[in-house]
């Protein structure tokens, strides 16, 4: 059956703007001067679909509040417990290992420098410094921050 947009107004109580926006998608079957006309069975299922989509469904509502609910308090959880970690007090501390790896691994040339003023082979200097490496290696593993 065809309706006109102001017949689909009467019966479905949209405005003729909504109508307009919910069937601008819906090629019209025909127009005569100012009507324009769209098949009932096609028109009418458009309209009210756009409206239950726009409303919300209750039940799915409560269920994500719940959930969102229950994943604060598990985080919440895991972190008193101590096994979660703010990633951006980690981050700091990762910042302040690298920083003092850093050092520590720069200071390795002024300290053959000092203690080696008279290296005899580039041997002997390898040796050294891998030693001096394997150290500060080590001095950083055993460290706690």
């Amino acid at each position: 059956m065809e309706l006109s947009i102001a017949e689909i107004e009467k019966i479905s109580g949209f405005s003729y703007k909504t109508i307009k926006k919910r069937l601008e998608n819906l090629a019209p079957i025909r127009r005569k001067g100012n009507s324009i006309f769209y098949e009932s069975r096609d028109a009418i299922p458009l309209l009210f679909k756009a409206e239950s989509e726009g409303r919300l469904n209750l039940d799915q509502e409560r269920a994500k509040l719940a959930k969102a609910q229950t994943e604060k308090v598990e985080l919440e959880s895991s972190k008193l417990k101590g096994t979660l970690v703010d990633a951006n007090e980690l981050a700091e501390a990762f910042k302040k290992e690298i920083i003092a790896a850093k050092a520590k691994l720069l200071r390795i040339p002024k300290t053959l420098a000092a203690q080696y003023p008279t290296i005899e082979s580039s041997l002997q200097l390898e040796d050294f410094a891998t030693d001096l490496i394997h150290e500060s290696l080590a001095e950083i593993a055993s460290s706690k921050d």
